[in-house]
């Protein structure tokens, strides 16, 4: 019997040693999660019990778990290589079967899809088709009620597909939407004279973004806020488009807060009307021969800032969100 229980020790030994060599063995094995040997304690028992004397009868194996513990996240050059920070695996497609992994080294293989147009699949080394969300439109009206973000879309709507990079380069897109989220503090005190976007000065506050037309030439667009009434609650904002054939810059006046904090867009008159700048540029002032038609009319740019958001607390000047539409092509 004693012999027996030491042999069971030396077999439980050889179990966890080689556990531990599978472990060292994968070492670079991208995804990998190492394994543990786990171990149970044997009773010595007959058909009467367990013995108040028994010294047991040795140690065997419960099993080998698999540790899901956060492994480290590399740099490793390549645009394509993904990697999971928590919980969660990669969904692949293998000939209609859904596979998962944490192995996120991706590569791009050609294929055609549903209509015969030639794309590129990205997939693993198995050649197992990484899977995402269809992202489907939000049939919303930008200019409704709820609109709030400038990408408005139904994430998981279409289901699983896989995942295609197209081959040719994608058009670009002429922004349409931005939302800006900024909190102006509530303590700052008015400059006291007009808005010079070219005397800091004259202005409490600016916050810059990129913008695209038809063309996908991008424009630098700044938001230059200043404080006009504490009592009222209101602030001046311009928006200045330099870098133009003829620079755009319009003031809107009397952007007022509730007492709140957050946007009134009843009192604000003239706009934001809805919380909305409505931003229009003349295609001969644009001057890089972009073009924009909206309701039979012609533009250079055309796009609608969202203000909704903005906040009039008494905390710093922060810019949470500054977010927009368009995109140049590639």
């Amino acid at each position: 019997m004693a012999f027996n229980i030491g042999l069971s020790g030396l077999n439980a030994a050889a179990k966890d040693l080689e556990v531990t060599g599978n472990n060292i063995s994968n070492v670079a094995t991208t995804g990998f999660k190492e394994s543990r040997a786990e171990f149970k304690d044997v009773f010595h028992a007959s058909a009467f019990g367990v013995p108040r004397n028994a010294s047991g009868s040795g140690v065997m194996v419960a099993g080998i778990a698999q540790q899901f513990n956060q492994g480290d996240i590399n740099q490793t050059g390549n645009g394509l290589d993904l990697a999971i920070s928590g919980e969660g695996f990669f969904v692949l497609d293998d000939n209609g079967q859904k596979v998962y992994t944490r192995a996120g080294a991706f590569q791009l293989e050609s294929g055609v899809d549903a209509d015969g147009d030639p794309v590129r699949y990205v997939v693993n080394n198995q050649n197992q088709r990484l899977q995402v969300y269809e992202l489907v439109l939000n049939p919303n009206d930008p200019n409704d009620d709820n609109f709030t973000e400038p990408f408005n879309f139904n994430v998981g709507a279409g289901g699983l597909t896989d995942l295609q990079i197209p081959t040719n380069d994608s058009p670009a897109r002429s922004t349409t939407n931005v939302s800006a989220t900024i909190n102006l503090d509530a303590a700052e005190q008015p400059p006291g004279v007009p808005i010079d976007i070219e005397d800091p000065t004259t202005y409490n506050h600016q916050t810059s973004l990129t913008v695209y037309d038809s063309l996908g030439n991008p424009h630098t667009v700044t938001l230059y806020f200043q404080r006009e009434d504490v009592a009222d609650r209101t602030w001046n904002i311009t928006v200045s488009i330099p870098g133009i054939d003829t620079p755009f810059e319009e003031e809107f006046q009397d952007v007022t807060f509730l007492p709140d904090g957050t946007l009134d867009f009843d009192l604000n008159d003239p706009p934001p009307e809805n919380g909305i700048f409505e931003i229009e540029v003349d295609e001969a002032d644009l001057g890089t021969g972009a073009l924009v038609n909206v309701d039979g009319q012609d533009f250079g740019l055309k796009f609608d800032i969202n203000i909704r958001d903005i906040t009039q607390y008494s905390s710093q000047f922060t810019v949470n969100r500054l977010a927009q539409d368009g995109f140049t092509s590639g």
